[in-house]
């Protein structure tokens, strides 16, 4: 069983400056073996929601989309997960959602934030 390494990512469009450091992280640790998610909880529930990663570009307007680092993260084995609370709080459905993100209930996240062997968080 390889080590789990989870990135709690709470900023959100809001501040796309800090939204792609993140996945390009979990795509370096997936790279390493670990099983990493990149769960998104707060804000960066919001980076989950269909367009809006799209339309995120930490770099500013040509740059790369936030959309286009999560890819990169997904294609390295990288999971997503969308806190519920979060989702509740932004009046968001799984209908709202990308089709890659899995919901997480907060005992879920609890757990696998508990259970965590590397944890960083943004």
């Amino acid at each position: 069983m390889s080590e789990s390494f989870v990135i709690v990512m709470a900023a959100g469009p809001n501040m796309p400056e800090r939204c792609a450091t993140p996945f390009y992280m979990a795509s370096m640790a997936a790279a390493e073996g670990f099983d990493t998610i990149v769960y998104c909880t707060s804000m960066g529930t919001l980076l989950l929601k269909k367009g809006v990663a799209e339309n995120t570009f930490p770099m500013g307007e040509g740059g790369q989309s936030v959309a286009q680092f999560m890819q990169m993260a997904m294609q390295a084995g990288v999971k997503l997960g969308a806190c519920m609370p979060s989702m509740e709080m932004h009046r968001m459905t799984q209908d709202d959602l990308i089709p890659e993100a899995e919901l997480v209930s907060a005992a879920a996240g609890f757990e696998v934030v508990a259970n965590a062997d590397k944890l960083i968080s943004f």
